[in-house]
C-alpha cells in the first residue's frame, strides 16, 4: 500500500499539519484501518472571547496532564480575519500542541456554524506551524479542506 505523507492546510512544506494518506489499490477491512489510523475524541472545550487571547496562552502542560476528563483540550475563540480561531493541546498523548486537529474541527464546526448562524466557514488553527481550514456543516457531517504540499511517499508492509 502506497502511503504519503503532506502537509494538510498548508501552501508550503513544514507549515499545517502532517497527515499521512494511503492510496488503496483494493479496499481493507475496518479493523485493519483502525489499526492504521487510531482515533481518540474526547477532549474538554474551552472558549476565550478574543483571538488575542488565544495566541497569548500559555498553557500548563503538567497540569494538563493531571485532568481527569479528556484526551485534550480545544480552545477556539471568534477569528479577526477569520470566522473562528483554534489552538489544540493533548500532552496526554505526548503532543503539547497539535499543528492543526482535523478531529478538533469536526466538534468545533457545528459549535461555531450555530453561534455565526453560518454553515461555511474559514478556520484557523494558531500553533506554531498554523493552518488554515476551509469548513462547512451538511447536515449531521462537518466537511473540512484545505491546500496539502506532498512531502514524503513510502510503503506500509502489513
Amino acid at each position: 500500500m502506497k502511503y504519503y505523507v503532506v502537509d494538510a492546510f498548508a501552501d508550503e512544506v513544514f507549515k499545517g499539519n502532517p497527515a499521512g494518506v494511503c492510496v488503496l489499490d483494493d479496499p481493507i477491512d475496518d479493523n485493519t484501518m483502525q489499526k492504521i489510523a487510531a482515533y481518540l475524541s474526547r477532549d474538554l472545550f474551552v472558549v476565550l472571547e478574543t483571538e488575542k487571547q488565544l495566541k497569548e496562552l500559555t498553557p500548563n502542560f503538567s497540569k494538563m496532564i493531571k485532568l481527569k476528563d479528556g484526551l485534550g483540550v480545544i480552545v477556539t475563540a471568534r477569528g479577526t480575519d477569520v470566522d473562528f480561531v483554534s489552538r489544540c493541546f493533548y500532552p496526554k498523548l505526548g503532543v503539547n500542541e497539535d499543528p492543526v486537529t482535523g478531529s478538533a474541527h469536526s466538534n468545533l464546526i457545528p459549535f461555531w456554524s450555530q453561534r455565526l448562524n453560518k454553515d461555511v466557514m474559514v478556520a484557523r488553527q494558531l500553533s506554531s506551524r498554523g493552518g488554515t481550514l476551509y469548513c462547512k456543516l451538511a447536515g449531521d457531517r462537518v466537511k473540512i479542506s484545505g491546500k496539502a504540499v506532498p512531502y514524503m511517499i513510502g510503503n506500509i508492509n502489513i
